[in-house]
Parts: structure tokens; sequence; C-alpha cells
């Protein structure tokens, strides 16, 4: 769906897949634990920390928003 692609890349921080087609999740997962060099939960973790970490991001926006910078 559109707000999950919004934050998750497809081979970059996860894999995306036909919410209806369970098979296709399971043929995914299964490739992700044969090549765990792929990295995802590594590189998953740096979006989230980098986008939506409530000291380094969030709350400076709110700081800000209220007018205290």
């Amino acid at each position: 769906t559109s707000p999950v692609e919004e934050v998750l890349s497809d081979g970059v921080e996860g894999v995306l897949f036909d919410f209806f087609e369970p098979l296709q999740l399971a043929e995914r997962a299964l490739a992700i634990l044969h090549e765990p060099e792929v990295g995802l939960g590594g590189l998953a973790r740096r979006k989230v920390v980098e986008s939506f970490d409530y000291q380094a991001v969030i709350r400076p926006r709110w700081l800000s928003w209220l007018g205290f910078e």
C-alpha cells in the first residue's frame, strides 16, 4: 500500500509483496533467510533512526513548530 511504500523501499530496507498472496510472502521470506548478507535489518533500522528518532528528529521538529527552537 502507499503508506508502506513511503517508509519502505523494496529490496533496500525490506521487501514488498501482495497482501493477499501468502505464497509470495513465504517466497520473499525464504529468499531473505537464504541471503543474510543483503542486510535488510540493518538498513531498515538506520532508516527508522534517521527518519523517526525522537531525540534527533521528532523533538526538534516539535520544538520548532511550537516556536521553542
